[in-house]
């Protein structure tokens, strides 16, 4: 019984990614100028309620008059999945940090947080759709799919995200936007 259920799941599962792949080949990319300060702040907001149960701090050190130019859209569903899963692999009263640095040709984002942190070997597997979820610091779930679908929004707009993390050290997770 508890076989069939598996594979049940694990079916739906596997429907559930190939209709997210037809959604990302199908969708459009619109380009447009924003202000990525705000957006952070939006994001933010979103998830005040998992930041407030954790009593975390959460700093917003992006420059206010940094505007960026890419698809608004993808840029703050991957940020709203990286600000979630660092407040849920952070400890209590812990920090997290969102940061931009430009380059010659992007501007770096960077989500920190000082949480738990990833092994290695899990570490080797993060942006494969079959990777499994982890329960958070206070024992949250996740679908384990979030940083797969964050980087294959990245790739259709020409973004790259990259992880550094020590288990037990925390997490820094970059991507690239495009700049004005």
């Amino acid at each position: 019984m508890m076989h069939s259920s598996a594979t049940a799941l694990n079916s739906r599962v596997l429907n559930i990614m190939q209709w997210v792949r037809g959604e990302l080949e199908n969708s459009v990319v619109t380009l447009t100028d924003f202000n990525l300060r705000q957006l952070v702040d939006d994001d933010i907001r979103a998830l005040e309620t998992a930041i407030d149960v954790k009593s975390l701090k959460v700093v917003n050190a992006i420059d206010p008059d940094l505007t960026v130019h890419d698809d608004a859209n993808v840029v703050s569903l991957v940020l709203r999945n990286l600000i979630s899963n660092a407040v849920k692999f952070s400890y209590p009263n812990g920090e997290v940090r969102i940061k931009a640095s430009q380059d010659v040709d992007c501007v770096w984002v960077s989500v920190e947080d000082d949480g738990m942190g990833i092994s290695e070997k899990k570490l080797e597997k993060i942006f494969n759709f079959l990777t499994s979820s982890s329960s958070g610091s206070g024992g949250e779930t996740g679908t384990g799919i979030g940083l797969f679908v964050s980087k294959q929004l990245l790739d259709k707009t020409g973004g790259e995200i990259r992880i550094e993390s020590k288990k037990d050290s925390g997490t820094t997770v970059r991507f690239t936007v495009k700049k004005k």
